[in-house]
């Protein structure tokens, strides 16, 4: 008998506790539309590039993803052609990010996971003039971080 008034005893705190708390709080995955959104413009042409990485809160949404490293041999991400008379890129958010960082490798370094990238804080990427190229983007916000992975390629 005693057993039991202890288990409800118990339980009632549990309870009480929670309500002065605030209460359970309940988070939902954000939308695609609540998450910052990249196109890559070269040349005329504009390509959205997939969300890669995200890490993400905001008021009552909250969303942390793992991907592999862009440089795993079987990570996949958007393949750019770019002409070979142009010369830059663009990089154009949805949302204006607080802070941008881009790396870039070698396609050549695909499968090599301590190759060390190039690192640029630019949104307009001057283009080498020949070989393949592999890009990672990150955008920082107040809410979080979102990564994009793409690579550009010149014929």
């Amino acid at each position: 008998m005693r057993h039991k008034w202890i288990c409800a005893a118990a339980a009632a705190l549990l309870v009480l506790s929670l309500a002065g708390c605030g209460g359970i709080k309940t988070t939902v995955v954000p939308t695609p539309e609540d998450l910052p959104a990249l196109t890559v413009t070269y040349g005329g042409e504009e390509t959205d590039i997939p969300r890669n990485e995200i890490q993400w809160e905001g008021d009552d949404s909250a969303m942390t993803t793992d991907y592999p490293s862009p440089l795993d041999a079987a990570a996949s991400f958007t393949e750019i052609a770019c002409p070979t008379g142009e010369q830059n890129l663009t990089l154009t958010f949805s949302r204006e990010p607080e802070k941008i960082s881009v790396a870039r490798w070698s396609a050549a370094e695909i499968g090599n996971l301590k190759a060390k990238p190039e690192r640029q804080d630019l949104r307009e990427l001057l283009l080498p003039s020949e070989g393949s190229w592999l890009y990672e983007v990150e955008g920082s916000w107040k809410e979080g971080t979102v990564t994009y992975v793409f690579s550009v390629s010149r014929p």
